[in-house]
């Protein structure tokens, strides 16, 4: 092989590397249990939720999150983790596209057993104001 071939072959190959740890990371850790919830949300899988959150009981319904079903996206602004606590900042853009409202967040998750789960207690007191 000649010498750039090589270097554009490498240079693809890194590139595809550095893309498929980004992608994966949305699916794992703390990001991603928060992104299998928000997914819960959008497909009404109540069951998905529940087993997803830390307390099981008086967490927010399907009813009380359906605002997020009409977010156009979901962005991870910051993640902050100390032990098994993960705290996430998180834009919410919602319609019109046009001219988008966008909505701050924090969720808080907990690391038990292996899992990450949402800790619905913490991330209440976390946004009193958009959640109260």
């Amino acid at each position: 092989m000649h010498r750039p071939t090589l270097s554009i072959l490498t240079s693809f190959v890194a590139a595809a590397t550095v893309l498929g740890v980004f992608y994966s990371h949305q699916w794992y850790g703390p990001v991603g249990a928060l992104n299998h919830y928000l997914y819960a949300i959008r497909q009404e899988d109540q069951a998905t939720m529940d087993r997803l959150v830390v307390q099981p009981g008086p967490n927010l319904t399907l009813a009380q999150l359906s605002v997020y079903k009409r977010a156009l996206k979901f962005n991870v602004v910051r993640t902050q983790q100390r032990g098994n606590l993960s705290r996430v900042q998180m834009e919410c853009v919602f319609p019109p596209a046009s001219d988008p409202v966008v909505v701050v967040m924090f969720w808080v998750l907990l690391e038990t057993d292996g899992q990450w789960k949402v800790d619905w207690r913490q991330t209440f007191m976390a946004n009193p104001r958009t959640l109260g």
